[in-house]
């Protein structure tokens, strides 16, 4: 997340799951497993900074090929256009609504 335009932000559930970020390309160490087939999906409470604008973090996600056990990695940022909306006013699908109300219980 990038300080100059997130004010706060908490990872909801998997807190038990989390990687240090000098552990995230070690294969040795356990982290959030998603087997072949499997999806998931990670919810975060972000409040932006008054004004704020531009890119508000950025993800990668990385794998190993079930044969080769090779590594491989894609990123992508999110800005803050979507997500600058408000969630319960209306704003938000009401798919991210429910997952938002299951997620805090």
């Amino acid at each position: 997340f990038d300080r100059k335009t997130v004010e706060q932000f908490r990872l909801i559930g998997y807190e038990n799951r989390k990687v240090a970020d000098e552990d995230f390309r070690d294969d040795s160490v356990d982290g959030g497993e998603v087997g072949p087939g499997h999806t998931v999906t990670a919810l975060y409470a972000v409040r932006l900074r008054e004004g704020a604008s531009g890119t508000v973090a950025e993800a990668t996600v990385r794998w190993l090929d079930p044969k080769t056990r090779k590594a491989y990695e894609e990123s992508g940022s999110v800005r803050t256009g979507a997500i600058d909306g408000d969630l319960w006013g209306g704003g938000a699908p009401q798919r991210l609504q429910v997952a938002a109300v299951a997620a805090y219980f």
